[in-house]
């Protein structure tokens, strides 16, 4: 694991500090690196070194000038070429390091210290542009991160903590969303800090010395929010809803429209048929009674795939231009509905003609009224609950059809396309 900071730099055009493991266990390599030669004066830690160091400068043409310098030394003065890349090797507890340089151009940057695998052994460098010092800050730092959006904050975990850090998560107006403090994990540590916060648009880590952040999780909506959505959250939050945004989707909105007027024209034509035929079997005893009756229900204990594919198969006998009319086309999503729920509703009418009183009809009879104009006047005032109970039961069923549409008519976007075979194709590609 590697990590770098860089930071441009008018006059020496990039500063580079990265640390990485140096090869043998619990040390590590800090590597300086320069756009341009550079005149090293003195190597200055900030602690007396327990073991000796290896420092090694790299010249422009690759030359390397290796100095050992002792164990219990704060500083060592360097005299020699001019250092292209400055590698420093020592163990992961040596705190930090100053190196004083020297440029024929003014020096101005700023960088951060880099850390890598379990060695965060550096904190925040600055150049100094006076007397060209790199030097370490402040011994804690705080990292922030920052996001235009607010995003779902899932994980945070860090390294190295010898000390406890602190975590801030901040929203958007800058108002505290929650706090933590996170427990030491001793040397070479591994804590993995669980949040699963809303909201979040700033996170404040406040690490220890050595300390370092492995890695963050988050999660975001993916949409990025115009001005007008961030100067009106709530607004822009009904404009997002997931209802807005399928409305949005042409093939959304042609087929709700095919959805209505297909149950429409399939409750008009189901009444039309329902209101005769459920008459026909509630008043009167004729040959194929029984038989007619009971096709009525072979559509509603039959399953809704045999329907269609019954549909199907009937529409083979039929001339090839009423097939290519048909089927896989509007009509086919119309007769397909209407196959189902008109056996619900003559169902539903019967029920109703049978609880009219036969009494009246004969009265109207008595009276000089023909029979359409005792059924008109009298018994079909009477049905009224029954049409709109009839009605209604299939159009609900008609809306619900899926297994004969798919079959018999197809699930073709912007042509044959309803409500109940949008859903199917939204969740075959996960857009549910």
């Amino acid at each position: 694991m590697r990590r770098q900071a860089t930071q441009n730099n008018a006059a020496l055009g990039r500063v580079l500090v990265v640390t990485e493991p140096s090869g043998k266990e619990n040390w590590y390599e800090c590597r300086f690196d320069f756009s341009s030669p550079t005149e090293l004066d003195r190597l200055r830690f900030s602690a007396p070194l327990a073991q000796p160091v290896q420092v090694v400068a790299v010249t422009e043409s690759g030359q390397e000038v290796t100095r050992s310098v002792p164990a219990s030394t704060g500083h060592d003065k360097w005299q020699g070429p001019s250092a292209q890349h400055v590698l420093v090797g020592a163990p992961w507890d040596f705190g930090g390091v100053e190196i004083e340089f020297a440029s024929r151009r003014r020096a101005s940057a700023r960088t951060s210290g880099g850390t890598a695998g379990l060695q965060p052994s550096f904190r925040t460098f600055v150049a100094d542009p006076k007397i060209g010092r790199l030097r370490p800050v402040a011994a804690r730092r705080v990292v922030r991160f920052r996001w235009t959006d607010a995003v779902a904050l899932d994980e945070v975990t860090l390294l190295n903590c010898l000390e406890p850090a602190r975590v801030t998560l901040l929203d958007a107006d800058g108002a505290t969303v929650h706090r933590e403090k996170v427990p030491a994990t001793g040397p070479n540590g591994v804590r993995e800090v669980v949040f699963e916060k809303r909201g979040v648009a700033e996170v404040a880590i406040e690490l220890p010395s050595k300390a370092a952040i492995a890695e963050l999780r988050f999660r975001w909506s993916g949409k990025v929010l115009s001005d007008w959505e961030r100067r009106h959250p709530r607004l822009a939050r009904w404009a997002g809803n997931p209802l807005v945004t399928a409305f949005g989707k042409p093939e959304i909105r042609y087929s709700i429209k095919l959805t209505l007027i297909a149950c429409t024209i399939t409750t008009i034509l189901s009444l039309w048929v329902a209101v005769p035929v459920g008459y026909l079997l509630s008043r009167y005893r004729f040959p194929l009674h029984n038989l007619i009756d009971a096709i009525l229900d072979i559509p509603i204990v039959l399953p809704p795939l045999v329907v269609g594919l019954s549909l199907l198969i009937l529409f083979q006998f039929f001339p090839r231009s009423l097939q290519s009319a048909v089927v896989y086309e509007i009509p086919a999503v119309i007769l397909a509905q209407f196959a189902v729920a008109c056996a619900f509703a003559v169902r539903s009418m019967r029920g109703s003609f049978l609880q009219i009183d036969r009494r009246r009809e004969q009265v109207a009879l008595t009276l000089g009224c023909t029979r359409a104009q005792a059924f008109f006047y009298v018994v079909l005032p009477e049905a009224g609950r029954g049409m709109l109970t009839a009605g209604t039961l299939a159009w609900a069923r008609a809306l619900g059809e899926f297994g004969p549409l798919l079959v018999f008519a197809g699930a073709t976007r912007m042509k044959t396309e309803v409500l109940s075979t949008t859903v199917f194709l939204e969740l075959s590609v996960g857009d549910l």
